[in-house]
């Protein structure tokens, strides 16, 4: 049997893409949303630029992973259950 381990993290976890790649690690862009446009981070924006962006006064948000697992699955992320 073969036996096989992935590690993935997000870009908001720290790791330079060059520790990821010596290490093996799969980083997965986050989303992050500037003035209302949507970019990914290390693919449509640079740190550089996110940070200007933000000393300029950008509005920034990021959107729930709780959201957008929703919205891809095309329910209605409006409604919110208790337990």
């Amino acid at each position: 049997m073969n036996n096989h381990l992935a590690v993935l993290t997000d870009t908001n976890s720290g790791f330079s893409a060059e520790a990821a790649s010596v290490y093996g690690i799969e980083m997965v862009p986050m989303p992050v949303i500037l003035d209302g446009e949507t970019y990914y981070e290390h693919q449509t924006i640079t740190q550089e630029d996110f940070f200007l962006r933000l000393k300029h006064g950008a509005s920034v948000k990021h959107p729930s992973p709780h959201l957008m697992y929703c919205r891809r699955r095309g329910n209605d992320c409006s409604r919110t259950t208790s337990r």
